[in-house]
């Protein structure tokens, strides 16, 4: 942002510090009160620092110098240095002024310029607001996740790793990323041999078309109840298993595997502290650490990836350890060819999911799980008779009009398919029952994903409905009828969106502290992108939803004049576009009914 440019400008020529380092220190106040941006100075006294400075600079005041000098013996503190700059730091178009506290020296905006520089980047970049398409360009990662066990239901415990997984896979299409979204099914043991031995004695294929999961999972039951008692079937199922494995001996080719007295196949890690791990059975079956070796060297050979992702649980995290230490120790023998590729693998790890039920009692179906929050979303929407009798009548789509009566279109520029839009479910001739069921489908997913990510990656958690789906609360339904609200705010408005509308109009402080939050979204990306917490962008969205309900209080849009009412409705605008882009995100799909 320009503001940050301005301010590093100015810094650079008082301390001698580069513009590029100085640029990367300044934040965001904690408490916005104390102003826009900040810079810890203390850290500009630090050794280490770099200065650049040109030959005809040298005789101008270095600040940090005299910071160093000894002035009666007594070295100044980064409380006084700080005054110093602030006495050197000079007004300018976009800075108002400074104010020294402690060690950190605040910067005040100019609120005007401000928030027109935010208005004209967010209208500018429309969807790709928040994106960052040069920072992985060129580079290629995969994301495994979900990777269901093929031979048992789709369930609950997959819910955590299809969403995360969906999220790191669009938060690397926000930044540039080409990203290759794998479910790998290599969850296919013996498992897998029993559901295709008992598929030709139970198995139906109306059935299967039907509900193939379902109908999949009672024919893995009655197999394996049969099992029980004729050991045939399981000498039929490892038969299975061994036609359909053509697993590559890499690990025999690196002299890594050895044979035990039992025939069963180990590879020594305990060097490592990671034990010595089973990769083939006494009958020659493999276990998942060999599949899982074998997709690595293929995905490899196949994408040329320069980062890989594996979104699984934590209780995985000792096998993932032992595979990355595998491939490492694989490349690290003679005739690899100096590839160190293990070294860019790395495990998305996530906390458990408890207390997750529905009527249909102990085998919990994610399907179940999602029809059970469209439920009880449609029986709250019906609890509403006049929006219900809406959105049935009209459909799930606002028709926000121009002075001619026409519809007017945002004209958002999607980056090819990889965002999804509101014009999702808002298809052509979707009235009555069929539209309000979509919408509370959409909203049912919106509450599951937002209760899950509202909280660490790392942490357990206990499930809760009543959580999930209050409308009161903060959750998925805030936040979808926060966006669903500015929809409306344009379609009601009264006046046409317009780009050139005179924002120094704005001159409430619930305007400024919109546009405040507005900004910090491209930053707040960024963040999210460090160690792939999704909840860093839910708690966002909760700040940015707070400020629009205040400043829909506040900045009343209808009867107003019309310069006023096109400053204010831009504003919202901008705000309904970042906060659709954060959900976009997170995987959902924002709404403009509820």
């Amino acid at each position: 942002m320009q503001f940050k440019q301005s301010i590093a400008t100015q810094l650079s020529t008082i301390t001698g510090h580069p513009e590029t380092q100085l640029i990367e220190m300044i934040e965001r106040p904690k408490n916005k009160d104390f102003g826009q941006f900040s810079i810890a100075v203390y850290k500009l006294m630090q050794g280490g620092m770099q200065k650049k400075r040109k030959p005809d600079e040298a005789k101008s005041v270095n600040v940090e110098e005299n910071a160093r000098a000894e002035e009666g013996g007594k070295r100044k503190t980064a409380d006084e240095f700080c005054k110093e700059l602030a006495e050197k730091f000079q007004s300018s178009p976009t800075i108002s002024s400074t104010t020294p506290i402690g060690p950190y020296l605040n910067f005040h905006v100019k609120k005007p310029v401000f928030i027109q520089r935010v208005v004209d980047e967010v209208f500018g970049q429309k969807n790709l607001y928040g994106t960052f398409k040069s920072h992985g360009q060129g580079k290629t990662v995969v994301i495994d996740f979900s990777s269901p066990n093929i031979a048992k239901p789709f369930h609950s415990g997959h819910l955590k790793s299809t969403i995360l997984g969906n999220f790191v896979k669009r938060i690397h299409d926000a930044l540039g990323y080409k990203t290759i979204a794998i479910n790998y099914l290599g969850d296919w043991g013996k498992q897998y041999g029993l559901l295709a031995v008992g598929f030709n004695t139970y198995g139906s294929h109306d059935e299967l078309d039907k509900d193939s999961i379902k109908h999949l999972y009672d024919v893995y039951v009655k197999i394996s109840q049969e099992a029980k008692h004729n050991p045939t079937i399981d000498q039929e199922a490892n038969d299975y298993i061994k036609r359909m494995e053509d697993v590559e001996r890499l690990l025999t080719t690196k002299n890594l595997l050895s044979t035990q007295d039992d025939g069963t196949c180990t590879i020594d890690l305990s060097e490592y502290n990671l034990g010595t791990p089973q990769i083939k059975r006494m009958d020659e079956t493999s276990v998942y650490l060999l599949r899982d070796i074998a997709a690595a060297t293929q995905r490899r050979q196949l994408y040329n990836f320069d980062q890989m992702f594996y979104v699984v649980g934590m209780s995985q995290q000792n096998h993932f350890q032992r595979l990355f230490k595998i491939l490492e120790l694989t490349q690290n023998r003679e005739g690899n060819g100096g590839e160190k590729w293990a070294e860019n693998l790395e495990h998305v790890g996530f906390g458990m999911i408890r207390g997750v039920s529905t009527r249909h009692g102990t085998a919990v179906f994610l399907k179940d799980i999602l029809d059970t929050a469209k439920q009880r979303m449609l029986d709250i929407m019906m609890g509403n008779e006049e929006k219900y009798r809406d959105i049935v009548n009209s459909g799930p789509s606002r028709q926000a009009k121009k002075a001619d009566n026409s519809r007017f279109v945002d004209n958002l520029s999607l980056d090819d398919d990889q965002m999804a839009s509101s014009d999702e479910y808002n298809e052509v001739g979707l009235y009555g029952k069929e539209a309000a069921e979509k919408i509370a489908d959409i909203v049912g997913i919106s509450a599951l994903v937002i209760h899950d990510f509202m909280r660490d990656r790392y942490k357990d958690y206990t499930f809760d409905w009543k959580k999930t789906i209050d409308a009161h609360g903060h959750n998925g339904v805030y936040l979808q009828y926060a966006h669903a609200r500015l929809s409306s705010i344009e379609e009601k408005a009264g006046v046409t969106l317009n780009p050139k509308a005179n924002i120094k109009a704005l001159k409430e402080q619930a305007a400024f502290d919109l546009a405040y939050q507005i900004s910090l979204y491209p930053e707040i990306v960024l963040q999210a992108y460090k160690d792939f917490q999704p909840c860093v962008i839910v708690n966002y969205l909760f700040n940015l939803s707070q400020s629009i309900s205040h400043a829909h209080r506040t900045l009343r849009v209808k009867g107003m004049s019309p310069g006023v009412a096109e400053a204010r409705l831009l504003l919202f605008w901008c705000a309904r576009v970042t906060l659709g882009n954060g959900l976009n995100l997170l995987g959902l799909t924002p709404l403009e009914k509820m």
